[in-house]
């Protein structure tokens, strides 16, 4: 027999569901972008890894004249980045050793043009304080290829505290969702400059 206590859970994670897909739908991307914020919980790990993961691969895409940031949502005072995040970051020719935790202000929410988050609870947070920039606010996680349907595949965990492999985990899968997302915005460009009507307005 369910219990009520398993009742009210399942009516719970029910409601989210929906109402994180009522919120959440595939981002449409701005066709300037200048500047992009990526933000986590402790700007200690996932959004500094994706702040100089996206540095480094911009040229790329030719995407270099974009300025990248990254901010925290839990920043008490300015930390260095983990040692398992500056490790395995160095490992794929990135130096984090001089990266800095911040805290995220009004003013950066502002200034960007994209804030990418790496948690669909703190894209919903943000979307609930900064109504009016709630179509700036994008889930990192919706550029993964292959995505399974639920809550949990719209989050890219918090490695913080965990071993190294777990690092390596989400090293990865921030480099894959950045690596699409940044052929996405090429692809937009590039269609835009041929584009005669688009190129007319």
């Amino acid at each position: 027999m369910i219990s009520k206590h398993n009742i009210i859970n399942l009516y719970s994670e029910i409601y989210n569901y929906i109402v994180f897909f009522l919120e959440h739908q595939p981002p449409k991307l701005p066709e300037k972008v200048s500047q992009i914020l990526f933000v986590c919980k402790g700007n200690v790990c996932r959004s500094a890894m994706a702040e100089y993961i996206s540095r480094k691969i911009a040229h790329n895409y030719k995407l270099e004249n974009i300025k990248f940031y990254s901010r925290g949502l839990e920043v008490s005072k300015k930390n260095p980045a983990e040692q398992n995040a500056i490790l395995v970051c160095k490992e794929n020719g990135i130096d984090l050793s001089t990266h800095r935790s911040t805290s995220l202000s009004d003013d950066d929410m502002y200034t960007s043009d994209m804030v990418i988050t790496m948690e669909y609870k703190q894209s919903r947070y943000l979307r609930r304080k900064y109504p009016l920039l709630k179509d700036k606010i994008i889930l990192l996680p919706f550029f993964m290829n292959k995505r399974s349907i639920g809550l949990n595949s719209m989050s890219i965990k918090d490695p913080y505290g965990r071993p190294i492999y777990d690092f390596e985990h989400c090293y990865n899968y921030i480099f894959s969702c950045i690596n699409n997302l940044f052929y996405q915005m090429k692809a937009n460009r590039e269609g835009a400059l041929h584009n005669p009507i688009l190129q007319k307005t």
